[in-house]
């Protein structure tokens, strides 16, 4: 026997060693990710505490030109986690800077207002608000933001559109607004991450990935950009065919974007697809939901659309994956009651040698049972005794009730005297519990003594009893002891009300010597 569970702990150790999986270069990142995931309440309060404290520096602002310059903050906190917060303030950015007579500041608002329509997929209105500008008097420090703003708008309408014909024009736009950005109009940042995008269309990610990871040890990176850096090594390494490397930069991708609160999700839809095509289903679909999430709330057309290509295919396997999951659960359960049903059979074997002494209890148990049947057959004869009579007295009220409205009908004044007297009822209840204290005392003569003897001494009752009689309180105890346990019930036999029965039972328990839960326990005890 000791052999053969041996070898049973063995092969449950081999089980679940053989479903344990390697570790991948990719798992502390995705922890990383879920439980920011989890955190996105948290971050979205903190964010939000830190607009409002940009907002207290734009209602102080006296000049139209600090007024803009704190709205201009505030739309860029905003325009990461509240696209619609970030179009009242891109609006009220537009208006101060109009009131400014800048054009400096006016050529900014428009081509703010301008990115925030194309972020909710807005493109013909944010092509007016940029082909309502010069480009020759658009300020050298603004001319990057308005070709950039025309590059996404053309690539927005690249995408969205179905006419083959249409999208060529739409790409030759696109290349066109995109060669006019010539470095000078650049941030360090922005003319590093063109040339990125430069070098990924002519196939150099190699190039790409050391650009990327030396701007990231320089010092000089800040938080917000990180999403951004992370997302073209992912695409480096995808385009280097090397799948644990894209995974783990996509999902460091996807949670700065989450920490920023970046409603661009397009890392998280590459983690989900990822995923999905390696047959993890349930990861992603976690994570094509939380990106459809957000997405929807910030109204990003492009993202959404990419995410609808995929998303019913992720759902459908996802829906299949669950079923047979489910089949799968059962499979496990049925083996489950086979394994106990065998040991079952071995606990039989082993325990063989002692079926004697197992029929002496089964013996003894028997006769127990038998002896207890005995007592409760004479106890359900007491209670329906006692039950009849209870009956009996609502038969005669209900009796004299009638006879009552006859006499009061026929205005028969002495009748009704003499219905009125209570002494025939008040009599056949003292018959009633005359004959109940006298066949309770005579199966439990020691009744009041053994109740007393579970209460405390100042609780104690019956001291002033005749013999061969019970106290109200001790007929509830009595009936108790007999099985009736529902207040309703020993009310109606008592003729109280059942709030008078539960009020002086939860009396009583409150006065027991020993643990007041265990108080109508004991009680049963008596006599056995």
């Amino acid at each position: 026997m000791k052999s053969k569970t041996t070898l049973l702990f063995a092969l449950i150790i081999c089980v679940i060693s053989a479903c344990g999986k390697e570790a991948k270069v990719y798992d502390q990142a995705l922890a990383e990710l879920d439980r920011t995931l989890d955190d996105r309440e948290v971050i979205a309060e903190r964010l939000e505490a830190s607009a409002d404290s940009l907002k207290c520096v734009l209602a102080e602002a006296q000049d139209y030109d600090g007024k803009y310059a704190a709205c201009r903050q505030v739309l860029n906190k905003y325009i990461r986690f509240d696209l619609d917060s970030a179009l009242v303030y891109a609006h009220l950015g537009q208006q101060l800077a109009r009131q400014s007579g800048n054009p400096d500041l006016i050529c900014d608002a428009e081509l703010a207002l301008a990115r925030r329509y194309v972020l909710s997929g807005m493109y013909l209105a944010a092509l007016e608000l940029v082909q309502s500008l010069d480009p020759s008097s658009v300020p050298q420090d603004h001319l990057y933001s308005y070709y950039n703003n025309l590059v996404r708008i053309y690539h927005g309408l690249y995408l969205t559109d179905k006419d083959p014909v249409w999208r060529q024009q739409l790409r030759a736009k696109v290349l066109y607004y995109s060669s006019c950005v010539t470095e000078d109009m650049c941030t360090p940042y922005q003319s590093m991450m063109e040339r990125v995008s430069l070098l990924m269309d002519e196939g150099q990610p190699e190039l790409v990935r050391s650009i990327l990871f030396d701007y990231l040890e320089s010092g000089t990176s800040e938080e917000t950009d990180y999403a951004e850096v992370h997302y073209w090594i992912a695409k480096s390494y995808k385009a280097s065919s090397d799948l644990d490397n894209e995974i783990l930069h996509f999902a460091i991708s996807a949670r700065y974007d989450l920490l920023v609160s970046n409603k661009d999700s397009r890392s998280m839809v590459n983690l989900a697809n990822r995923f999905f095509r390696l047959g993890e289903i349930e990861r992603a679909f976690k994570y094509m939901v939380s990106a459809y999430e957000v997405a929807r709330r910030s109204d990003s057309r492009i993202v959404l659309e990419k995410i609808n290509q995929f998303l019913p295919e992720i759902i459908s396997s996802y829906e299949s994956a669950r079923k047979k999951s489910t089949d799968r659960l059962k499979l496990f359960l049925l083996i489950v009651v086979v394994l106990l049903f065998g040991l079952g059979v071995l606990l039989v074997v082993i325990y063989a040698d002692r079926n004697k002494m197992r029929k002496m209890q089964v013996e003894l148990q028997r006769n127990m049972d038998e002896l207890r049947s005995s007592y409760q057959i004479n106890s359900t004869y007491i209670g329906r005794y006692m039950l009849m009579f209870s009956e009996h007295i609502d038969s005669l009220e209900r009796y004299r009730s009638s006879l009552r409205v006859t006499a009061k009908t026929n205005d028969m004044h002495d009748i009704q005297q003499a219905l009125r007297d209570d002494s025939v009822i008040e009599n056949e209840i003292k018959t009633l519990f005359d004959g109940f204290d006298e066949t309770f005392l005579a199966l439990f003569p020691n009744f009041v003594a053994q109740v007393n003897a579970l209460l405390k001494d100042e609780a104690k009752i019956g001291a002033n009893l005749k013999p061969g009689h019970l106290s109200n309180e001790l007929r509830i105890f009595a009936l108790i002891r007999l099985g009736v346990t529902d207040s309703v019930a020993i009310a109606k036999f008592l003729r109280k009300s059942p709030s008078t029965i539960y009020n002086y039972r939860v009396k009583l328990r409150n006065a027991a010597l020993g643990d007041r839960d265990d108080f109508e326990k004991e009680l049963m005890k008596i006599g056995v």
